[in-house]
C-alpha cells in the first residue's frame, strides 16, 4: 500500500510542484491539516495521470509520423507543452514499448531539459560522455547511470542532439537493431498459479533494479478478451491442460486473433470493491508456435 498508494501521491507533488506538501502531510499532528494536505496530494496525482496520458499519446503520434529508420536505434522527442516533471515517466514507457533508448525533452527556462531511459545493452551515461566528446558544447550538462540519465541542451540544438544521439547508439550497437530479451523464471504448474503465491511474492518485496520481480511463462488459451481504457487488453486465460480460468491484464496491447498464446506474466493481487483476487500481469503475449 505504501509503494502503490502513498508513494505515487508524494512523488506527484515533487514532479508538478514541490515535495513540501508531502513532507507536511507526513509530519503534521493535526488531522484536519493532514486531510487537507492529502487532498492536495491526490489532486496532484490526478493531474499527473492526466498529463502523463496526454504526453504519452502525443509522443506516440510523433513516433508514428517518423520514418521507421529514425526510430530503430533511439527516440528523441520534444514538445513545448510537455511538463519537465513527467517526461521521465514517459521516456520509460516509450523505452518499454519500442525497446530502444528514449530521450524526452520539455522546456525549462531558456533550455530544454531531457530525461533518458535506456536498455541493458546501452550504458546511457557512457554514451552521453561519447556524444559530449564528439560534439563539444552540444550538451550543457548531464548526469546519470547505466539505465537512466538527465541532460540540458539549448532549444536550437534539439535536432543536432537527436542526430548525434541516434548516430552514437547505432555505432555502439554496430548497426544491429536492439532485440527484446525477456528472461523468465520458468513455467508454473497449474496449482502454483494461485492467490497464495501472489501474496507470498508480494510479501517478499520490494522488488526493483537488481532484485527483479519474478516473471513466469506458460501456454494459455484465451477464453475471453476485451479492450479497456481504449488501449489495454483485459482477458481471461486458461493454462493449457487445466480447467481454472484466470483474470489477466496486458497494458498497451491490442486484441489477438488467435486463441492459443504464450504468455510471460507476473502474479499479482487485484482488490476491487472489497474482493481480493489473483490477476496475471502480462509482460508479453504472442501466438503460440
Amino acid at each position: 500500500d505504501l509503494g502503490f498508494s502513498v508513494a505515487p501521491r508524494l512523488n506527484a507533488a515533487g514532479r508538478l510542484s514541490d515535495i513540501s506538501r508531502g513532507i507536511k502531510c507526513l509530519l503534521t499532528d493535526d488531522m484536519n491539516d493532514a486531510r487537507r494536505y492529502a487532498q492536495e496530494l491526490e489532486a496532484f496525482n490526478q493531474k499527473r495521470r492526466t498529463e502523463q496520458e496526454r504526453i504519452q499519446l502525443e509522443a506516440e503520434a510523433i513516433v508514428k509520423a517518423q520514418e521507421v529508420s529514425e526510430s530503430k536505434f533511439a527516440l528523441s522527442l520534444f514538445d513545448p507543452s510537455w511538463h519537465e516533471g513527467i517526461v521521465g515517466i514517459v521516456a520509460g514507457k516509450l523505452k518499454e514499448m519500442h525497446h530502444c533508448p528514449c530521450a524526452v525533452f520539455a522546456k525549462s527556462g531558456d533550455s530544454l531539459k531531457g530525461s533518458i531511459r535506456s536498455i541493458p545493452s546501452v550504458h546511457i551515461k557512457d554514451l552521453l560522455d561519447l556524444v559530449d566528446r564528439q560534439n563539444p558544447g552540444l550538451i550543457l550538462k548531464f548526469g546519470g547511470h547505466a539505465m537512466a540519465a538527465g541532460l540540458s541542451i539549448k532549444p536550437e540544438n534539439f535536432w543536432h542532439f537527436k542526430r548525434a544521439f541516434s548516430k552514437a547508439i547505432k555505432q555502439h550497437l554496430d548497426a544491429k537493431i536492439p532485440t527484446v530479451e525477456l528472461l523468465t523464471d520458468g513455467e508454473l504448474e497449474a496449482f502454483d498459479i494461485s492467490l497464495d503465491n501472489a501474496q507470498l511474492l508480494a510479501d517478499s518485496g520490494p522488488w526493483g533494479q537488481g532484485f527483479e520481480e519474478p516473471i513466469f511463462y506458460g501456454n494459455f488459451e484465451i477464453v475471453e478478451q476485451k479492450v479497456v481504457g481504449e488501449k489495454h487488453l483485459k482477458c481471461r486465460l486458461k493454462l493449457m491442460g487445466d480447467t481454472h480460468i484466470h483474470d489477466a491484464i496486458a497494458f498497451f496491447q491490442a486484441p489477438l486473433d488467435t486463441k492459443q498464446v504464450t504468455v510471460a506474466y507476473k502474479l499479482s493481487i487485484n482488490t476491487w470493491r472489497g474482493a481480493t483476487n489473483l490477476q496475471l500481469m502480462v509482460e508479453q503475449i504472442s501466438a503460440s508456435e
